[in-house]
C-alpha cells in the first residue's frame, strides 16, 4: 500500500464510501458518490488545474459526474475502490461535486427549452433558430448554443443532447460544419470537391454528434494515446426508427468504442433516444445485444475500405466501454470544447478557424 494502490479486496456497494485506510499527507477528500456509476479508483494526486482536475492511473484523465469546475488548489486524496471502477480520479469535496452536478443539469434543462428549437433547410444547409416567449426567433449554433446536458432520465442517468446528422439507412455524409457561421449541417466534401457519401453501405444507425463537445487534436486521449479528430464527439444512436436529420434528441449514454480513424481518436458513443416510442430499455453496454455491437465495430473498422483506404483500428483492443467510462470520455470532450470556446485551445477546419460564436460575427443573429 506504500505505493498508493488501493486494496483489491475492498469494493464499493453503492451504500457509501469504502475507505482503504490509506490517507495522503495533506487534505483528505472523499470520492463523489454517484450511485456507483462513476465511482473511481485512484492512485495518486496532482495539482488541480484552472478548469478541471487532472488525476492519473498511467495517462488516465477523468472528470467525475459532470466535468469542468473551477478550482486552484492541490488536492490530496483518500484511496477507495469501487465495484466496476478501473480509472482514477480525485474530487474536491462531496458537497462541491453535488452542487456542480445540480448546476450542470440545471443549466441544460432549466434555462433551455428544447421545444423552442427549430431547423430548416436553406441553400447552404440546415440552420437552427430559437423562438423566445415573445415569438421572436434568434439564429443559433447547434454546436455551441444547445447545452451539453438535457436533464436526467427516470433512473437518474444524465441525458445528453444529440444532433441527428445521418439517419439510419441513408448515405449522405452530413455533419456540423465547424468553420461556417452558426455551424449549419452541411454535406461533407472530398478533397476534389465532390460530395461525400457512405460508399460501404447505408448507415446502420442514426448517426450524429453531442453538442458542446470537441475532440481536441492537440490533447492525447488516455485510451488511445492519440489526439482527437477535431470534431464534436460522434454518436451511434441505436433506436430502430430513422431520426429526422437536424433533430435534437435527449439520449442516454450506454457505452462507447474508441475508434482510431487515420491515426486520430474518433470515439463513437453508443446511445438511445429516451423519448422515442421505440426506445429500448437499455441502461449499459451489457444490455445491447452483442451481435449489434459486433456489427457496428466491424462497420467502422471497414467502411473506409470502400474508398480505397486502409482499415481503421480501435483503442482498448476494440473493447466497448460501459456507460460510466463513456460519460467520462464525453465530459472530457465537453471540457475541451469549453477551452476552445474561450480561446484557450486552437480549432481550425481546412485552414479556416472554427466558428465559435464569439467575436467573429455577432454571437446571435436575428432572423
Amino acid at each position: 500500500m506504500g505505493n498508493g494502490e488501493a486494496s483489491k479486496s475492498e469494493r464499493y456497494t453503492g451504500a457509501g464510501i469504502v475507505d482503504s485506510g490509506v490517507e495522503s499527507e495533506r487534505e483528505t477528500v472523499p470520492i463523489f458518490d454517484n450511485g456507483g456509476r462513476i465511482c473511481m479508483l485512484f492512485y495518486r494526486f496532482r495539482r488541480v488545474h484552472r478548469h478541471f482536475p487532472i488525476c492519473w492511473t498511467g495517462r488516465r484523465t477523468c472528470y467525475p459526474d459532470g466535468g469542468p469546475f473551477t478550482a486552484r488548489k492541490t488536492v490530496s486524496i483518500r484511496y477507495c475502490s469501487c465495484e466496476q471502477a478501473d480509472v482514477a480520479c480525485s474530487v474536491l469535496t462531496r458537497l462541491r461535486m453535488r452542487l456542480f452536478s445540480l448546476l450542470l443539469i440545471g443549466a441544460g434543462a432549466g434555462a433551455f427549452d428544447r421545444s423552442r428549437v427549430s431547423w430548416k433547410n436553406e441553400s447552404r444547409g440546415i440552420y437552427y433558430s430559437y423562438t423566445a416567449e415573445d415569438g421572436s426567433k434568434t439564429k443559433i449554433s447547434p454546436w455551441h448554443d444547445i447545452p451539453f446536458t438535457l436533464g436526467k432520465d427516470d433512473g437518474g442517468a444524465m441525458l445528453l443532447s444529440f444532433v441527428c446528422e445521418i439517419p439510419r439507412n441513408s448515405r449522405p455524409k452530413i455533419e456540423i460544419h465547424k468553420s461556417e457561421p452558426y455551424n449549419p449541417l452541411l454535406q461533407d466534401v472530398k478533397k476534389d470537391g465532390s460530395l461525400r457519401y457512405y460508399m460501404y453501405s447505408d448507415s446502420l444507425v442514426n448517426y450524429g454528434a453531442i453538442t458542446q463537445t470537441w475532440e481536441d487534436p492537440n490533447k492525447k486521449d488516455p485510451d488511445t494515446g492519440l489526439g482527437g479528430d477535431n470534431d464534436p464527439i460522434d454518436v451511434l444512436q441505436l433506436n430502430e426508427s430513422p431520426c429526422e436529420r437536424g433533430a435534437i434528441q435527449r439520449v442516454r449514454v450506454l457505452g462507447g468504442l474508441a475508434l482510431i480513424d487515420e491515426g486520430e481518436t474518433d470515439w463513437k458513443l453508443l446511445v438511445v433516444d429516451v423519448d422515442a416510442a421505440d426506445a429500448p430499455n437499455w441502461r449499459d453496454v451489457s444490455d445491447i445485444p452483442k451481435t449489434r455491437v459486433d456489427e457496428l465495430r466491424d462497420f467502422f473498422r471497414l467502411y473506409k475500405t470502400a474508398e480505397g483506404k486502409p482499415e481503421n483500428k480501435y483503442g482498448l483492443d476494440g473493447r466497448a466501454v460501459d456507460a460510466a467510462h463513456a460519460l467520462v470520455v464525453a465530459t472530457g470532450t465537453h471540457v475541451h470544447w469549453a477551452e476552445g470556446r474561450k480561446g484557450n485551445a486552437e480549432c481550425e477546419f481546412k485552414t479556416s478557424p472554427c466558428w465559435m460564436g464569439l467575436s467573429q460575427t455577432a454571437t446571435k443573429g436575428e432572423l
